[in-house]
């Protein structure tokens, strides 16, 4: 009877074994360490870069970008990245544009700076409880310039806006914020990043990190800042991680960052995906079969513990993308 029952045992090992080697990557959600391109069902948004999506109140929410008819002000949500909502805005709410930033911050959704067809580079300031009802801030006091292509990271219960196009001039400005309406310049104790746009910022580890981007004067940068305070910075050792790129994201996930695709050579996008768990060492993560297409510009998000990267544009040509991607963990 034991010895019985030890063969059936075995058999069921087995028969569980070869069921989990066996599903494929578009049957099961469960593979862990790749992406799936997930199928978009129903009406969505069209094709568009320089967008920017957060996740708020359980769902994805896709603002603005570029797309072949123009500069968009739409708004799309989406609880799963496969299902998608236009939102139709009460009252007045920010123009279209494109290279802007999005952040959440105090149960609220903040849509700041940015470039539209009418201003040309913007410094206005807008937020939503519910995505619907938006709100124009009327900052309190001096605060930055048209920006746009800067970025907005929420560090130390502020809103931290960093660098970026200010006019004409690229910046290496910080600003930041208690509540949106009354900003400081943070003045930088010793050596600081130069001046840049397209860059990335993010948080890690009570850090907060600057990362690559595009400068006037060197062009492409791969160098790696971060401060615990925001005033005092430090130059990391960047011999172990990715190359020089701008238009590229970085996200926060399972006390890991990822930087996910951007602009290497002029005009084309990468597919690469690296990730590090101290911000100064950075691992790719090997392709698969199934793996998220070469791209720049696009959004990236995490929302209910995965990351999704949609749309962005690939080789120059304004051939933008709608696709949605989701990694799971």
């Amino acid at each position: 009877m034991k010895k019985l029952n030890l063969k059936l045992a075995i058999v069921l090992i087995a028969v569980i074994t070869f069921a989990s080697c066996s599903s494929d990557d578009s049957g099961s959600v469960n593979k862990t360490n790749t992406f799936k391109k997930l199928n978009t069902t129903g009406v969505t948004f069209s094709e568009r870069w320089r967008h920017e999506t957060v996740s708020f109140n359980n769902k994805i929410w896709l603002i603005g970008g570029q797309t072949t008819a123009g500069y968009s002000d739409e708004v799309w949500t989406s609880a799963d990245g496969a299902s998608w909502t236009e939102i139709t805005p009460i009252g007045s709410h920010f123009t279209a544009r494109y290279d802007h930033e999005v952040v959440v911050f105090a149960n609220k959704i903040w849509v700041i700076g940015g470039f539209d067809n009418v201003t040309g580079r913007l410094n206005d300031i807008w937020n939503s409880t519910d995505g619907i009802t938006w709100n124009q801030v009327t900052p309190n006091g001096v605060f930055f310039g048209p920006t746009s292509i800067h970025t907005l990271t929420v560090f130390n219960n502020k809103i931290w806006l960093i660098g970026g196009l200010e006019g004409a001039s690229f910046s290496n400005a910080i600003w930041n914020s208690s509540d949106g309406i009354t900003w400081s310049q943070v003045s930088v104790i010793g050596s600081q990043f130069s001046p840049r746009y397209a860059h990335e910022t993010f948080v890690l580890n009570n850090k907060l990190f600057v990362i690559g981007g595009y400068n006037n004067t060197v062009g492409t940068l791969d160098d790696i800042w971060s401060s615990v305070d925001g005033i005092n910075w430090v130059e990391e050792d960047n011999s172990n991680s990715f190359t020089a790129r701008y238009y590229h994201n970085c996200v926060v996930a399972n006390g890991k960052a990822y930087l996910i695709g951007g602009t290497e050579a002029f005009g084309s996008g990468s597919n690469e995906v690296w990730t590090s768990i101290n911000g100064v060492d950075w691992e790719e993560i090997t392709k698969e079969n199934n793996y998220i297409t070469s791209r720049r510009g696009q959004s990236s998000v995490v929302h209910n513990n995965q990351i999704y990267v949609i749309g962005g544009e690939t080789n120059g040509s304004t051939n933008y993308l709608n696709d949605v991607w989701r990694y799971n963990f």
